[in-house]
């Protein structure tokens, strides 16, 4: 319980240590240890209000001639942030969780210390992933009968289980204790959340973390793991690596100061929930979460078809296509929200399991069919006009396109999309990209720049894609059979556009025409 472990300081040193934290930023960030040093002789020196701090830091050897105008301007922010209800909370009769844990956090909100907080921990996973992955899935089955009560929820923003802990709360209205890997300020410029609505109101945020510091990306993310596990009274361990940061922390925190631990106990042993089995053996104590019950809703609408048949009118023969009288737009997975949607909205449809969540190339190919358009975007484009990309390389060669980019974690082309007659995209305001070095964006007519593609060989080499661009939106109304068609690699897929999906536009399954093949990554 927080109460034996913080306590807010009183009003007068919480304005003596957001002074000092704003002079310290305008003078110049510090890293982590120097700074949170200083927070600690400032307070073994018994500075207690502004004229003390102001004589504190004359005293320093670093006091530059600015001080006076860096202390006024301290003092102006010190009241703000009060003002804003932003407090100062310190370590009552326990150490800090780490030897060079900060003396003071900064946070906002109403704390209740006599809450208890239930925090779940899950090691660093992919954004492509399968909406019905099993973590996921324990995730949304055990998260409203695992917790329930005067328990409240602690966690975090900026990694997925986090956010989705997070949106879980928010969404039923549960208090929320969030341990911010930044400084409470940047909540307002962050839109991951609405943290401002009534459903937020019992939103509590606290963090280490300060605009006058200088810490890198891993190491606040490191902290921030370590001080939600020293703050929270419930550990869920979900699945976590062994050796990782994650798995450290938890041993070192159990060892140190019991907690509830539930742990998940995998149904078959892997890389990424190798720990769990560990932890299961090192603390027998804990208690075990079961796998759940096999899930009843699937990610897509159910359908009554048969997988192995299509009917005739959806379907076409490869024999019937002429290739090259057809402009071709591949669909790729889109992880995190769709083009339009909130952060939220997304973590709450992969909650529910909503149809299409998974954001897979083919869930993007089912919205462009159900919206009947093909969304212009920005990605990946120079300058403000959105387009639509097409290419001129049908499936049957998609090995000229399609190559795996590790960076990414995702192919650069997928067999889905869709082919529609070319002299179609071309009335519509479609044309050949324009493959220049970069120093000649500028000579281009400003009507043409839409199509301008960096080409500086052999780093930037593009033309085998043989690109068209639209600029603007593509509309499927008013399409009949004969002006194009939807391509999939397989019969499952074109069963579940069929099933699920209205479109006058015919399919083809592509592992049924003759030179079709995939390559797989390396």
């Amino acid at each position: 319980m927080l109460s034996s472990i913080l306590r807010v300081m009183p009003e007068n040193m919480s304005r003596v240590v957001h002074t000092l934290d704003a002079y310290l930023e305008a003078a110049g960030k510090l890293d982590g240890p120097v700074y949170h040093s200083l927070i600690a002789k400032c307070f073994d020196n018994n500075v207690t209000d502004e004229k003390s701090l102001n004589s504190w830091l004359h005293d320093l050897p670093s006091i530059g001639s600015k001080h006076l105008q860096l202390f006024d301007r301290a003092r102006r922010t010190a009241e703000q942030r009060l003002r804003q209800g932003m407090w100062i909370a310190v370590w009552k009769d326990r150490k800090p969780p780490g030897k060079n844990c900060p003396q003071a956090l900064f946070g906002t909100g109403q704390l209740n210390f006599e809450r208890k907080w239930a925090a779940v921990f899950n090691s660093r996973k992919s954004k492509h992933m399968s909406s019905n992955e099993q973590w996921l899935a324990a995730l949304r089955y055990w998260l409203p009968r695992l917790f329930s009560g005067n328990l409240g929820f602690a966690g975090s923003i900026g990694t997925l289980t986090y956010d989705l802990v997070t949106t879980y709360a928010l969404c039923k209205h549960l208090p929320i204790f969030l341990v911010l890997p930044f400084p409470t300020e940047e909540l307002k410029t962050r839109k991951w959340f609405d943290l401002s609505s009534e459903r937020a109101s019992s939103t509590v945020c606290i963090t280490c973390h300060s605009r006058a510091v200088r810490c890198s990306k891993a190491l606040r993310m490191t902290c921030r793991d370590r001080l939600l596990a020293f703050l929270a009274d419930c550990h869920w361990v979900l699945d976590i690596r062994k050796g990782g940061n994650l798995h450290q922390i938890l041993q070192t925190q159990q060892a140190k100061h019991l907690r509830t631990l539930l742990i998940s106990r995998p149904s078959s042993e892997s890389a990424k929930n190798s720990a769990n089995l560990e932890l299961l053996e090192t603390h027998p104590g804990a208690a075990i979460v079961p796998d759940p019950p096999p899930h009843c809703g699937p990610a897509y609408p159910a359908g009554s078809g048969n997988a192995t048949h299509l009917p005739i009118s959806k379907t076409i023969l490869s024999n019937r296509i002429v290739w090259q009288g057809f402009l071709y737009h591949y669909t790729r997975s889109c992880p995190g929200p769709w083009p339009g949607q909130s952060y939220q909205d997304y973590l709450t449809s992969l909650l529910n399991n909503e149809p299409y969540c998974e954001h897979s190339a083919l869930d993007t190919l089912s919205r462009i069919l159900l919206e009947g358009r093909i969304r212009a975007s920005l990605k990946l484009v120079r300058g403000e006009q959105p387009v639509v990309s097409w290419t001129a390389v049908p499936p049957l060669q998609l090995q000229k396109l399609r190559h795996w980019n590790p960076a990414l974690i995702r192919w650069t082309f997928e067999p889905y999309g869709l082919a529609i007659r070319k002299e179609l995209v071309h009335a519509g305001g479609a044309k050949p990209a324009i493959y220049v070095r970069q120093s000649n964006f500028g000579r281009l007519k400003p009507e043409d720049r839409f199509r301008y593609q960096r080409h500086e060989p052999p780093k930037s080499l593009w033309k085998h894609e043989k690109e068209w661009r639209l600029p603007q939106d593509f509309l499927l109304n008013g399409l009949c059979k004969e002006d194009g068609f939807i391509f999939v690699p397989d019969i499952n897929a074109a069963r579940l556009i069929n099933e699920n999906t209205q479109s006058p536009l015919p399919c083809l399954v592509l592992s049924r025409v003759d030179g079709f093949s995939m390559i797989q990554p390396k």
